[in-house]
C-alpha cells in the first residue's frame, strides 16, 4: 500500500509540474509583472525538485518504467495510427513523441505497445497487403496494426488481418513457389518470385513489370505430359514440326517451330515423332497419292508421314495415303526391279520400283521414270504358251513378210523382233511364224517364181508355209504360192533373147511353170552405175495367158511410157518391168501395141507423151527390128510349146 501511495504521489507530483509549466508559459505570454514572474518561476522550481526527490525515494512502484508492456522508450501506436516512441508514463497517462507533433499525452488503452509479431507477420517479414502492394514489416504492435514499407511510399499502417506473409508454398499448391516456371491463362511465361498465404503469387514475365494473381490461375511446369517430353519432335494440328520447349500442368506446351515465335497448344493437339508405323520407317521409299515418289523422313504418333520428293518442299501426308517399296507386288512376282516390261503404249523399259499399292516406276529410253498401275504391264518371259517354238533369237516372218530376230517375248503375246533397216518392231506372237528346217513342197537351193514373176533360190522355210527366196542379183523376198522352174514354156527356155518395154535386151536364163522368166543383161555404165556389170531380172511372157492378153497389152504401154518419160534413164536402177516378149517377135508387137493405143489413147493421159510413145511404137512400121543394148546378144528364133 505504501509503494502504491508513493507511485501515486509522485505521478501527481509530476502531473503538478506540468500545470505549473503550463501557467508559467501563460505569465510569460500574458506579459505579468516581474514580482509574480519571480514566484511562479521559484514554484516551479521547488515543484520539480519534489518531482525529482519523489522519483528518487520511490521503491518498486515503477519498475522498468511501465505500464503493462508500454515502457518509457519503447513505441507505441495511438488510435489515429501515429508512432511514437514513450517519453514519460505517469498514473494513468503515457506522454509520446512522434515526430511533427509536440510531446502527445494518452491513456494506456489508447496506445499499443510494439511486439514481436504473430500469425507469420513480424519485422522483415515480406508482405502483401488488400491493394496488392508488397512490402516488408517494420513494427508490429500489440492492437494487431503493422507498420509495412512497400517501394515508393511513405511507410504505410494497416491491420495484420489485411496483411498476407510471404510463404514457400501454399496449400494444394506445392509446385508453385519461388523460381517455378509457371503459365498464366493468358498464356504469358514466367518465373515465381514470390508466394503469400492469401493464394496471390508475384511472378515475372519478360516485358512485363512484376505481375500479381492468384494461385490457381498459375500452372506450373511439369518434366512431362504423357510421352511429350522437352526437346522431343512433335507435329501440331496445322502439320507444323517443332520441338517441345515447356509442359505445364494445366497441359499446356510451349514448343518451337522454324520461323515462328514461341508457339502454345493443347498437349492432346500434339503428337511425338516415332520410328516405325506399320512398314514405314525413315528412309522408306514412298509413292503417295498424287503418283510422287520419295523417302520417308519423320513418322508421327498421329499417323502423319514427312516425307522428301526431289523439287518440293518437305511434304506431310497420312501413312495411310502412302504406299512403301516392296520386292514384288502380291500374285505379280514376274514384276520387280530391274525386271524387262511392256507398257499400254507398247513401249519397253526397266522396272525401277514397285509400291505395295500396286503402282510400279519404269525407265523407257527417252523419257522421263514412268508410272502405272502394274496390271497395265507385261513382263518379259522365255516363251508363250502356245508358241513355245518361239524365243529370243528365232528367226521369224510376219504378216508383211519380213524376216527378223526375236529379241523379247511378253507375257500380254507382245513380242519384239528386229528386221533389218527397220527399227525393232513389235507385234502379236501368233501374228510370227518361226523358221523350219524343211518344207513339204519346196527344197532348198531350187529356183521358184512366185505369182508376182519374181524369180529367186529358196533360203529359208517357215512354219506357217512362207519360203525365203534369194534372187541372182541378192535380193530377197518371201512368198508362199511359188511355181517349179521348167525346161521350156511358150518357146521360151534358157538362152532365148528378149526385151522388156524399157528396152532392156537380155537373155533368159529360167522358164517357170507359170509363164515367168528370169534373165541376164549387161547393165551399161551410168552415173549411179559405176561399171558395167551383169544383172538379172524377170517377168512374165507377154500372151503367156491368152485371156489376159488385153491386160498385157496396157501394161506394156504403160511401162514403155515410163521409160520414155526418163529421157536420159538417169533414173533407172534396174528393172522394174514384169513383162517381157521375146525379141524376134518384138516388131510385131510394137505394131499391135501402137493400134491399140491409137484405139484406145487415153492409155496414156498426156498427150505429149502419148506421141512419143506412138512414135516409138511406130518407128520399125518400115520393118526394122529393135536395136539390143550394148553387149545382148544377137535375136534368134527359138521354137517351143507352153509348160512342159
Amino acid at each position: 500500500m505504501t509503494q502504491l501511495l508513493s507511485k501515486k504521489a509522485v505521478f501527481g507530483l509530476g502531473d503538478t509540474i506540468v500545470r505549473e509549466i503550463a501557467l508559467y508559459q501563460l505569465s510569460q505570454t500574458c506579459g505579468i509583472n516581474g514580482e509574480i514572474r519571480s514566484f511562479w518561476n521559484m514554484k516551479l522550481n521547488i515543484t520539480f525538485l519534489g518531482f525529482i526527490a519523489g522519483l528518487v525515494f520511490s521503491t518498486g512502484a515503477y519498475a522498468g518504467n511501465c505500464i503493462g508492456e508500454i515502457c518509457v522508450g519503447g513505441l507505441v501506436i495511438d488510435s489515429s495510427d501515429r508512432i511514437g516512441t514513450v517519453e514519460m508514463i505517469g498514473s494513468e497517462t503515457v506522454t509520446y513523441s512522434v515526430p511533427g507533433y509536440n510531446p502527445l499525452v494518452a491513456s494506456a488503452s489508447q496506445l499499443a505497445p510494439e511486439q514481436a509479431g504473430k500469425g507469420g507477420v513480424s519485422r522483415g517479414v515480406t508482405v502483401m497487403d488488400a491493394s496488392e502492394r508488397i512490402g516488408t514489416v517494420s513494427r508490429f504492435f500489440a492492437n494487431g496494426k503493422v507498420q509495412y514499407n512497400v517501394p515508393g511510399y511513405n511507410p504505410l499502417i494497416d491491420l495484420v488481418g489485411t496483411l498476407s506473409p510471404q510463404v514457400a508454398e501454399y496449400p494444394g499448391h506445392k509446385d508453385v513457389s519461388a523460381k517455378s516456371v509457371v503459365i498464366d491463362s493468358s498464356e504469358r511465361v514466367g518465373t515465381v518470385e514470390m508466394v503469400f498465404g492469401n493464394g496471390k503469387v508475384q511472378y515475372n514475365v519478360d516485358g512485363y513489370n512484376p505481375l500479381i494473381t492468384g494461385i490457381a490461375s498459375l500452372s506450373p511446369e511439369v518434366k512431362s505430359i504423357d510421352s511429350l517430353k522437352p526437346r522431343v519432335t512433335i507435329i501440331d494440328a496445322g502439320n507444323r514440326i517443332g520441338t517441345v520447349r515447356n509442359l505445364f500442368a494445366n497441359r499446356k506446351v510451349i514448343y518451337l517451330v522454324s520461323g515462328y515465335n514461341p508457339l502454345f497448344a493443347e498437349a492432346k493437339t500434339l503428337n511425338i515423332r516415332v520410328e516405325k508405323i506399320g512398314a514405314l520407317t525413315p528412309g522408306t521409299t514412298i509413292i503417295d497419292s498424287s503418283d510422287r515418289v520419295g523417302s520417308v523422313a519423320q513418322l508421327f504418333a498421329n499417323g502423319k508421314a514427312q516425307y522428301n520428293v526431289p523439287g518440293y518442299n518437305p511434304l506431310i501426308d497420312m501413312v495411310g495415303s502412302l504406299a512403301h517399296l516392296v520386292a514384288e507386288y502380291s500374285g505379280r512376282n514376274d514384276i520387280h526391279a530391274k525386271a524387262t516390261i511392256i507398257d499400254s503404249s507398247d513401249r519397253i523399259g526397266t522396272v525401277e520400283l514397285v509400291f505395295a499399292n500396286g503402282k510400279v516406276q519404269y525407265n523407257v529410253p527417252g523419257y522421263n521414270p514412268l508410272l502405272d498401275m502394274i496390271g497395265t504391264l507385261a513382263a518379259s518371259v522365255p516363251s508363250f504358251q502356245g508358241y513355245e517354238d518361239i524365243s529370243a533369237g528365232t528367226t521369224v516372218v510376219d504378216s508383211s513378210n519380213r524376216i527378223g530376230k526375236v529379241q523379247l517375248i511378253f507375257a500380254n503375246a507382245k513380242t519384239q523382233y528386229n528386221v533389218p533397216g527397220y527399227n525393232p518392231l513389235l507385234a502379236i506372237i501368233g501374228s510370227l511364224s518361226p523358221e523350219v528346217e524343211t518344207n513339204p513342197n519346196f527344197n532348198k537351193d531350187s529356183y521358184y517364181a512366185n505369182s508376182d514373176f519374181s524369180v529367186g533360190k529358196a533360203n529359208r522355210f517357215f512354219k506357217n508355209g512362207q519360203v525365203e527366196l534369194l534372187n541372182d542379183s541378192g535380193s530377197s523376198f518371201v512368198s508362199k504360192l511359188l511355181f517349179a522352174e521348167v525346161n521350156h514354156i511358150n518357146g521360151y527356155m534358157s538362152g532365148t533373147p528378149v526385151v522388156t518395154p524399157s528396152e532392156i535386151a537380155g537373155t533368159a536364163t529360167r522358164v517357170f511353170a507359170n509363164g515367168a522368166v528370169e534373165y541376164s543383161y549387161t547393165l551399161a555404165k551410168s552415173k549411179f552405175n559405176h561399171t558395167e556389170r551383169k544383172a538379172f531380172g524377170s517377168g512374165k511372157v507377154m500372151g503367156f495367158d491368152p485371156k489376159q492378153t488385153k491386160e498385157d497389152e496396157v501394161s506394156w504401154i504403160r511401162s514403155l511410157a515410163t521409160h520414155l518419160a526418163e529421157s536420159d534413164g538417169n533414173f533407172f536402177f534396174g528393172s522394174s518391168d514384169k513383162i517381157l516378149a521375146d525379141q524376134i517377135g518384138y516388131p510385131a508387137l510394137k505394131l499391135q501395141l501402137f493400134a491399140r493405143l491409137n484405139g484406145e489413147p487415153k492409155l496414156v493421159q498426156n498427150s505429149a507423151l502419148r506421141a512419143k510413145v506412138s512414135a516409138f511404137l511406130n518407128a520399125d512400121a518400115g520393118g526394122t527390128s529393135p536395136v539390143p543394148n550394148p553387149g545382148s546378144p544377137a535375136p534368134r528364133q527359138r521354137s517351143g510349146r507352153r509348160g512342159d
